[in-house]
């Protein structure tokens, strides 16, 4: 059974994301996204999930990356398109479909660039994983890195914040913490209202940030929740 946190993500968040507005996914492609992989179906996007460990962890993380990879993506997550279309279709149920997303991204998020590179490291040493978390993308979609302009990347995601604010998901979620990566100079996405203080917002630049330097204010921002009353 699916916890109340659980099924308001789901239904508030992942739904709207999984069956994309025509409108939405017209303003997404003409921003470069949804492009590079013909194997993965453009009428669907990717809400992220809800780790299995989430609620009953000492501190509400939300872990936010950029965009999917495309062949990464359709490689690890690929086969999850035939279950989001039963959902969507009433067919598969909203715990089992759940389960599913919840089961798959965590398995699959073990691979990707942005967790082994950047998250892990930060969070690792606080005996956080993949269970513990929440995470999306800022861009619900997905672009191949190796023919994509920076600036189609930036633009999708922006059109993404637009429609699906990350300050909604971090009250949905009632996230306390969220680590965030993203090669954008400004080093936000987009996003104006994170949804908690900026305090508690740790900004990552990319694989240009300094690994030591981010869990020395990660383990700040721990310590400074802990000791409030």
């Amino acid at each position: 059974m699916l916890t109340e946190l659980e099924n308001r993500w789901l239904n508030d968040w992942a739904r709207p994301i999984v069956a994309v507005s025509s409108r939405h996914r017209q303003d997404c492609e003409s921003s470069g996204g949804a492009s590079g992989e013909p194997s993965l179906n453009s009428e669907l996007r990717w809400p992220g999930y809800v780790g299995s460990h989430f609620e009953s962890s000492c501190q509400r993380i939300l872990c936010v990356a950029q965009i999917h990879s495309a062949r990464e993506l359709n490689r690890t997550l690929g086969h999850l398109q035939g279950s989001m279309h039963q959902w969507m279709a009433g067919k598969l149920s909203d715990e089992a479909f759940f389960r599913k997303l919840q089961e798959s991204y965590q398995s699959a998020i073990a691979e990707w660039g942005p967790w082994t590179k950047t998250f892990t490291k930060i969070l690792g040493p606080s005996a956080i994983d993949q269970t513990n978390i929440a995470y999306t993308n800022f861009a619900k979609c997905w672009q191949d890195p190796n023919v994509t302009r920076t600036s189609k990347l930036y633009s999708a995601m922006k059109c993404c914040e637009r429609e699906f604010p990350i300050a909604r998901l971090v009250r949905l979620l009632r996230a306390e913490i969220v680590v965030e990566i993203t090669s954008d100079p400004k080093g936000n996405g987009g996003v104006r209202d994170w949804g908690v203080s900026e305090q508690d917002v740790l900004m990552l630049k990319g694989r240009g940030q300094d690994i030591g330097e981010g869990r020395r204010i990660f383990s700040e921002i721990c310590a400074r929740k802990r000791a409030k009353p």
